[in-house]
């Protein structure tokens, strides 16, 4: 459903790939599934705050060119972890929902700024949206159309920033083919399951998985 899920897959990857690859999979892969529940979604999706996020989004890749930025495994997990937890702080989500004054240009560089330090930045995107007056329907649409814009320009971060070589992943095919195609048929079914939560189930419950695994991430983090 787009909840938690980018966070786990990052999560994962990071555990086997070096930080560049790992980010760069993830987006490949995130992308499709994104791009899907944008198109599955698309009659649900708020475009007003979407100019303003671009923006963000564009500011924020021109920071990180500058700077060459890079991360490393300590840093992607042990912000991947916090991310996570932000989204518990609900005196400041309240005052930054999405479709308020400027906090989408303010989302859209804060969310791929996460998403270039810590492969994925979800729950950066969750506190401009948990106290937003759209539905859950619009929250799911609008959000894929977000993470699709914050996908694209983390690949094409690394990509300029480094000598990638796909061979490098060292994959079979048909584990790509599995990887790409799964986040669709995902997508549909979490349309299904999202047509029977109640909107007070939903915010609940994403908030406790996400809690659950920034845990697990900042662990991993302080560990490594």
């Amino acid at each position: 459903m787009g909840m938690g899920g980018g966070m786990i897959l990052m999560g994962f990857l990071g555990f086997f790939f070096t930080p560049a690859t790992a980010v760069i999979f993830h987006g490949i892969t995130q992308l499709i599934s994104n791009s899907s529940r944008a198109y599955i979604n698309r009659n649900s999706i708020s475009w007003t705050p979407l100019k303003g996020y671009i923006i963000g989004g564009l500011l924020s890749f021109g920071f990180f060119q500058v700077i060459e930025f890079q991360t490393t495994k300590t840093i992607l997990f042990i912000c991947l972890g916090s991310f996570g937890l932000f989204s518990f702080l609900k005196p400041i989500s309240k005052r930054l929902a999405i479709e308020k004054n400027y906090n989408s240009i303010l989302c859209g560089f804060l969310v791929c700024s996460g998403q270039i330090i810590a492969g994925a930045a979800g729950p950066l995107l969750d506190i401009f949206f948990f106290n937003s007056n759209l539905k859950r329907h619009q929250v799911v649409a609008t959000k894929a159309v977000t993470q699709t814009l914050s996908h694209s320009i983390k690949i094409l971060h690394y990509l300029l920033i480094i000598d990638f070589d796909f061979s490098k992943l060292n994959l079979e095919i048909g584990f790509v083919i599995v990887a790409s195609l799964t986040p669709i048929i995902g997508s549909n079914l979490g349309k299904k399951y999202l047509d029977k939560m109640k909107e007070s189930s939903f915010t609940k419950y994403s908030k406790y998985l996400i809690l659950f695994i920034s845990c697990v991430y900042i662990l991993k983090g302080l560990t490594n």
